[in-house]
């Protein structure tokens, strides 16, 4: 997880520095820097999407969610202290509390919520 804030705070401060050099105002600037540290949101399931860079999007602990279209996750993290998820996907996998997932593209069908310890299917 270190590696993980490690590497957001360098893209983080890449982005930064080029928005600088572009002229673009500090107010743009702390937008990103939010947006790009979803991080974990303490009761929800936070993820952001390939068509919405920047753009943090929460699910409140417990409920499931189905995407109609399904939607291109690169990242998400679960906030709730006792919800797990069984996400179907491009390559299904589960999220417990306290996980945090940076993902290589997946497409997202729905997240359903599961007893603590469930088998998602593969």
């Amino acid at each position: 997880m270190l590696r993980n804030i490690n590497r957001r705070a360098a893209v983080v401060g890449t982005t930064l520095a080029a928005l600088a050099a572009f002229g673009a105002g500090t107010a743009s600037a702390a937008s990103t820097q939010t947006a790009d540290m979803c991080g974990f949101v303490p009761g929800n399931v936070c993820y952001m999407t390939a068509d919405q860079p920047g753009a943090a999007n929460l699910i409140p602990g417990g409920e499931p969610r189905t995407f109609s279209p399904a939607v291109d996750i690169t990242s998400i993290s679960n906030g709730t202290g006792n919800t797990q998820y069984c996400v179907s996907a491009d390559v299904n996998f589960s999220i417990g509390p306290g996980q945090e997932i940076d993902l290589p593209h997946n497409t997202v069908m729905s997240m359903t919520t599961v007893s603590i310890d469930t088998v998602c299917p593969t």
